[in-house]
C-alpha cells in the first residue's frame, strides 16, 4: 500500500458490541450509525466439517436460517511442542460462528450444545484516511468491543 493509499479517504464499516449509536453520534456526528439490532451468536472450534453441518441442520429444524457464517483456518501445528500425541489441540482446531438475528431460548441453546453469546450490534459507516481511522478505534475502545472493521471502497479524493 502506497503513502497515497495510506492518506486517501476510504469508506469503513465497523461493527461495534453493544447498542452505542448516541455516543458514535457524538464521537463521530458525520458517520452514518444504524442500530442493527440483537443476534445470537453460536461459536465453537469444530472438529470437523461434519459438526457445522449437525448445527445448519438443527437450525433448519428449528426454521431458523443463520444470517452469517464465519470460518477460519486453524493454526500452524508447532512441531517443537513436544506433545507427540498427535492430537490437535484447540488453538490448532477452525474457529466456526453461526450469527442468527434475535435471541434463541435457553433450550434451544442448551439443545443446540455450541458455545453461545447473545448481543445487540452497532453498525458505523464513516469515510476516514486510515491514520483518523486508527484515531476513530481508539476514541470507541472506551464505550465499546470492536466486532469487525470491513473497508469497503476506495473514495476518490475531494477536488482541491
Amino acid at each position: 500500500m502506497t503513502d497515497d493509499d495510506r492518506d486517501a479517504d476510504w469508506l469503513y464499516e465497523i461493527g461495534l458490541d453493544g447498542d452505542v449509536s448516541d455516543a458514535m453520534r457524538r464521537i463521530q456526528p458525520l458517520a452514518q450509525v444504524t442500530a442493527a439490532g440483537t443476534s445470537t451468536i453460536l461459536w465453537s472450534r469444530p472438529q470437523g466439517p461434519e459438526d457445522l453441518h449437525l448445527l445448519l441442520d438443527a437450525l433448519a429444524d428449528f426454521g431458523l436460517a443463520p444470517r452469517e457464517i464465519h470460518e477460519s483456518a486453524g493454526g500452524t501445528r508447532d512441531q517443537r511442542s513436544g506433545s507427540g500425541s498427535g492430537e490437535q489441540s484447540d488453538a490448532h482446531l477452525p474457529y466456526c460462528e453461526v450469527r442468527l438475528p434475535g435471541r434463541l431460548g435457553a433450550a434451544a441453546l442448551h439443545h443446540l450444545g455450541w458455545s453461545h453469546r447473545v448481543v445487540r450490534t452497532t453498525v458505523v459507516r464513516l469515510r476516514a484516511s486510515q491514520p483518523d481511522l486508527r484515531v476513530v478505534l481508539a476514541q470507541v475502545a472506551g464505550i465499546a468491543g470492536v466486532d469487525y472493521v470491513l473497508t469497503v471502497h476506495k473514495l476518490r479524493a475531494a477536488p482541491d
